[in-house]
């Protein structure tokens, strides 16, 4: 795998400090005058065998309550846009 070839890449200026945009091998060994290898070595997990290497990711999980909240946050939104529409359109103007 060779990294950032064919990157889309936004303007000219892609390094700022420490954050680039994209990796771009030639730009990388003018900046850091290194000798660096073309191409990019990826270790994946194989059955049986440990690697120090290997990263072991938590799965995120929010449960379905926090999503149930979500949306009851939205479906009461919703109520209270409709009462303050109905009140100040139609009860409010009613009134003067």
């Amino acid at each position: 795998m060779i990294p950032g070839l064919g990157a889309l890449e936004l303007s000219d200026n892609v390094v700022a400090g420490d954050i680039w945009q994209n990796l771009d091998l030639k730009r990388y060994r003018s900046l850091y005058s290194l000798d660096v290898i073309d191409y990019v070595i990826q270790g994946d997990a194989v059955e049986g065998v440990t690697n120090i290497f290997e990263r072991t990711w938590s799965k995120r999980s929010f449960g379905i309550l926090k999503h149930l909240s979500y949306a009851g946050q939205w479906v009461l939104f919703s109520f209270l846009t409709l009462f303050l529409y109905i009140y100040y359109g139609f009860i409010k103007q009613n009134e003067t």
